[in-house]
């Protein structure tokens, strides 16, 4: 019968250290292996060589309790590496040799690691690939990078697939010349390998402090974040890449919004990195960026559109990180952006040299508004109500003539009312006549009655009923009889 999967002996292992777990439920050594466990692999470490033994010590003795024994322990100190006797007495399992490993080598998380020097390596694919769209996309595939130690030199190939994208070549189709001429001049300039050393603490003593700095750019082609630390130890102070993500530029977009973009990006791997390191690591996170447009966003509280606001609310709730201005030659994030080869890069492989010394950082600039900020401003949108009072015609009428022609419509219109009861033959004709006529409490209804709003002009009209001319506005039945 054929082992386990490894992913199989995973879970048979968390199902079996689960069952011893309350014997050591209140140590940290049980959390110590929680946190350290990656499979059926156990990736550990301490700053000292005698807290890395008593940490070997007591995981042994935990999955001694459930019945496992660890074996094939590789450490870059030599108190601590197993015999090289044992390892060649030692079967190797199913899944390396599917995966072709070979007995001498040593991973960590996939990537080759060199004990003695204490480097990571990151190997390239040498096998001859179709030049066709499945065959680039293939190669790129295979080619595996973790954290990120070589994003610049692939961001080139991710960038040539994309021009082939852009022509919707089929899968199986040859390259056009320009595209094949573009692929085999960057395959031919990668290495075999590359790598890069791997310790953040050389030396084997404890750590004083662990400070993240977090960088970030774009270009036209692409975005790149980039996360390094600097460690302080008795001995000297250390500092070194920890982790890169780079990717293309997402079209259509402006600098200022893809440089926002690459200050969430450097944000949340900075986060990232910082919960991995705990508790020694320092809980300030410093990110830096070139565009003054984007810290402008950041720092500042305002009203933005929506894909500035959705991105600056998401930086802005990661507590404790202090955002600072570098200069684009001093930023190591740039080569990440703009494609490169991180052969015979300081920059990029340990970060700006002023990075432990505080007086030594970039002076921090006062950023201000600038067009590019007003141009994500969100539109303010008043809506103003305005009471437009109502006018009927006889109001307008009242206001906007003389008095005694709105006497005369007046009477007029109590004249035709009262004619409208009688009989037709007892009906008033003719011209309006000024004969005094008075209201009488009995009489019929009124035929004209003034509004509240013409109240202005209704005293005036008051006042005239009683002049010598005798024209009055209430008529009644009796009056013309």
């Amino acid at each position: 019968m054929n082992p386990l999967p490894e992913t199989h002996v995973s879970r048979y292992v968390s199902a079996t250290l689960s069952r011893v777990s309350a014997k050591f439920q209140s140590a940290e050594s049980w959390h110590f292996v929680l946190w350290s466990l990656y499979v059926n692999d156990l990736i550990t470490g301490a700053p000292t060589v005698q807290q890395t033994q008593e940490q070997k010590e007591k995981a042994i003795t935990i999955f001694s309790d459930a019945q496992f024994t660890l074996h094939k322990w590789k450490s870059n100190a030599v108190e601590l590496t197993q015999p090289a006797e044992q390892h060649d007495n030692e079967e190797q399992s199913f899944a390396k040799q599917q995966l072709g490993t070979k007995t001498s080598e040593t991973k960590l998380l996939g990537l080759p690691w060199d004990p003695a020097a204490d480097t990571l390596s990151v190997c390239f694919p040498q096998q001859e690939v179709e030049t066709t769209k499945r065959g680039v996309l293939s190669h790129l595939a295979k080619t595996y990078d973790p954290l990120g130690l070589i994003s610049p030199m692939m961001l080139c190939g991710k960038f040539i697939f994309r021009d082939i994208c852009e022509r919707k070549l089929p899968w199986d189709m040859s390259l056009p010349a320009d595209l094949n001429k573009r692929w085999h001049k960057w395959r031919c300039n990668l290495p075999d390998t590359v790598s890069v050393r791997r310790a953040m603490a050389p030396f084997k003593e404890p750590i004083t402090s662990i400070k993240l700095h977090a960088f970030g750019d774009v270009s036209s082609q692409g975005i790149c974040a980039a996360v390094y630390a600097v460690v302080d130890q008795e001995s000297g102070v250390t500092q070194g890449l920890i982790t890169s993500k780079s990717r293309l530029s997402k079209q259509n977009l402006t600098i200022p919004r893809l440089e926002l973009v690459a200050g969430h990006m450097a944000a949340n791997l900075a986060v990232n990195v910082w919960d991995a390191l705990l508790p020694e690591c320092d809980p300030l996170i410093h990110c830096w960026l070139d565009s003054t447009v984007a810290l402008y966003w950041i720092r500042r509280s305002g009203e933005y559109r929506q894909f500035v606001a959705n991105r600056v609310n998401k930086i802005q709730q990661h507590q404790g990180i202090i955002w600072h201005h570098v200069p684009t030659d001093q930023n190591p994030a740039d080569l990440g952006s703009r494609r490169g080869s991180v052969i015979n890069a300081p920059l990029w492989i340990n970060g700006p040299p002023w990075l432990p010394y505080a007086d030594h950082w970039p002076p921090n600039i006062e950023v201000q508004a600038s067009p590019e900020s007003r141009a994500e401003a969100k539109v303010a949108k008043e809506i103003l109500a305005i009471a437009v009072p109502k006018k009927d015609a006889f109001t307008e009428m009242l206001e906007n003539l003389s008095l005694w022609k709105p006497l005369r419509v007046c009477a007029c219109i109590a004249r035709f009312l009262a004619n409208c009861k009688r009989p037709k033959s007892i009906r008033t004709n003719g011209p309006l006549t000024t004969a005094r006529s008075s209201p009488k409490k009995s009489g019929g209804p009124n035929a004209c009655k003034l509004k509240p709003q013409a109240r202005r002009n209704s005293q005036q009209i008051n006042s005239n009923l009683t002049c010598s001319q005798g024209i009055a506005v209430y008529w009644s039945a009796e009056e013309d009889s």
